[in-house]
């Protein structure tokens, strides 16, 4: 998900204690990595006041898990955020939260299974390109029996009540989200076969996980003057995706039938960036719509070999859901099963020919190890038995 600055290990804030909790008004000069203390003075941090972060460079933000409200404009011209990890949990956001906000382009958040959450309303806040990684936890899984409930019934103390101090938290204590600190690409995250709905990853244990892009959108109006009407045009199926929520419990389902309208709308890049990591990371994903982004990526194999390929740089000069080193699972998964006749004639050329170009010498070694072991065992046509002519009889005259 992310590495946290161990700069920001130690975060000055101004604070309050309520009722047993902890209020946070003020982070005062905060850095560019910014990891909200889960806890101060043992009393849990459920509150993150108006403008506590206003005006700031912070690019990284990490939110703990017991907050469930975060104040008016409390990023209010943050010009560098670009991530933000936190918990579903964070119900009341008070309004303007990203005003004067346009860089974000991660977010990683984790949720309870079936339980709602704060997701729709950072979409709708949100609306440029966005990539957000979803974890979802079993209800216990998710809760501290310490804690209590979802927010936590801390100890009460009437006489710190008012109190405000200054304080330097410590987000190792439990501000930094478990999501923040998982290393979600390792090996086996998905493996052919599954399950037919690809929720339940065998190797993920209780934890799944998925990488979703919700495209950017923005709306026009447009003025009829002599009759006096203004429509509302809307630009992008950014919107149509934001908008797959049930009492907001997020629906994967509705957000895989919005693919045709991807397809058409929005870069070639960008779809094929979607359609493999719904493959490649499939929480909700049903066999039928799997099908789909299969043959997608079998058509627009070129693209899709392209982005992963410019993934494997070391700085990678532009936003993207995918990891380094995802082009062998496009092969083997994806593009054997697809087209296996082109794989070793059309495609592998021309992936050896693009990592040459970017100098992903790792890639070209493994494409041209595997074009080699695959090419060993196949029979050329000729030589196939069905192709072969029937033998004629012979004959022996003594």
């Amino acid at each position: 998900m992310g590495q946290i600055d161990r700069k920001a290990e130690e975060m000055e804030c101004s604070y309050r204690i309520e009722n047993g909790r902890a209020v946070i008004d003020k982070i005062l000069d905060p850095g560019q990595s910014v990891a909200v203390p889960g806890e101060l003075d043992g009393y849990p941090v459920t509150e993150l006041g108006a403008y506590a972060l206003a005006d700031s460079d912070v690019e990284e933000l990490y939110l703990p898990a017991r907050l469930v409200k975060i104040g008016a404009y409390a990023f209010y011209n943050c010009k560098n955020l670009r991530r933000i990890t936190c918990y579903g949990r964070t119900m009341d956001l008070g309004t303007g939260l990203f005003a004067g906000v346009q860089t974000v382009e991660y977010l990683d958040i984790t949720l309870l299974c079936g339980e709602r959450s704060c997701l729709k309303e950072l979409l709708s806040e949100l609306r440029q390109t966005l990539r957000v990684r979803i974890r979802e936890v079993e209800s216990d899984a998710g809760r501290n029996p310490a804690e209590g409930s979802a927010i936590g019934a801390a100890r009460g103390d009437p006489a710190e009540g008012s109190a405000i101090r200054v304080a330097r938290g410590n987000p190792a204590e439990g501000g930094i989200p478990e999501s923040a600190r998982m290393n979600p690409t390792k090996e086996g995250d998905y493996a052919a076969g599954a399950e037919t709905v690809m929720g339940k990853n065998q190797d993920a244990g209780d934890i799944s996980h998925a990488r979703l892009i919700f495209p950017e959108y923005y709306e026009d109006s447009v003025e009829n003057t002599p009759a006096r009407i203004v429509s509302i045009e809307t630009h992008g199926c950014g919107h149509r995706y934001r908008y797959c929520f049930q009492n907001r419990v997020f629906q994967y389902k509705d957000y895989d039938a919005i693919f045709p309208h991807m397809k058409v709308q929005e870069p070639e890049a960008l779809a094929a960036e979607l359609a493999f990591c719904r493959l490649r990371y499939p929480l909700g994903l049903t066999e039928t719509c799997a099908g789909e982004y299969r043959a997608y990526l079998a058509e627009h194999w070129q693209t899709a070999g392209r982005i992963l390929i410019q993934a494997d740089r070391p700085r990678c000069d532009h936003a993207t859901n995918l990891d380094p080193g995802q082009l062998p699972w496009l092969v083997e998964q994806v593009l054997e099963p697809e087209a296996p006749d082109r794989v070793l004639t059309e495609m592998l050329p021309s992936y050896i020919t693009m990592a040459q170009e970017l100098g992903d010498t790792e890639m070209v070694s493994w494409m041209m190890d595997y074009k080699y072991k695959r090419g060993k065992n196949i029979v050329p046509d000729q030589f196939r038995p069905s192709t072969l002519p029937a033998p004629r009889p012979r004959r022996f005259e003594l």
